[in-house]
């Protein structure tokens, strides 16, 4: 009988429970990343960009039905790609599919490079 091992995206077994060591380390990644978004959004976005500015242009100019399509067409957006790779990829999850997913487009919008830094992956996929 062959036993399989089950792996989460960044490629380290995953156990059905999970260890208190192991479910701390995930909670204190959580926490670690709700606090550098906190930052960005309290700290770095405010210094750069006028975001009461932007918000008046969105009350402004875009209707709450536009804003509610636009976010409706992200999710999809999201799946569909997430499908893909699980489709692609068996054993992948759409839930890891989506982070990685999420996580490539946004390193190819933000670094220098682009695309060949969204296609490198996120860190820990290797």
């Amino acid at each position: 009988m062959t036993r399989t091992v089950e792996h989460d995206f960044v490629g380290s077994p995953t156990s059905g429970g999970g260890t208190g060591r192991g479910r701390a380390r995930t909670w204190s990644g959580r926490v670690l990343a709700l606090l550098i978004v906190a930052v960005i959004f309290g700290k770095v976005l405010p210094g750069l960009v006028d975001l009461e500015r932007v918000a008046e242009i969105l009350r402004t100019r875009v209707s709450a039905l536009e804003l509610v399509l636009l976010s409706a067409l992200t999710v999809l957006s999201v799946l569909a790609s997430a499908a893909a790779l699980s489709a692609a990829l068996p054993g992948l999850k759409i839930a890891s599919a989506s982070v990685i997913n999420v996580v490539t487009t946004a390193l190819s919008y933000a670094l220098p490079g682009g695309g060949a830094a969204g296609v490198a992956g996120p860190p820990g996929r290797r």
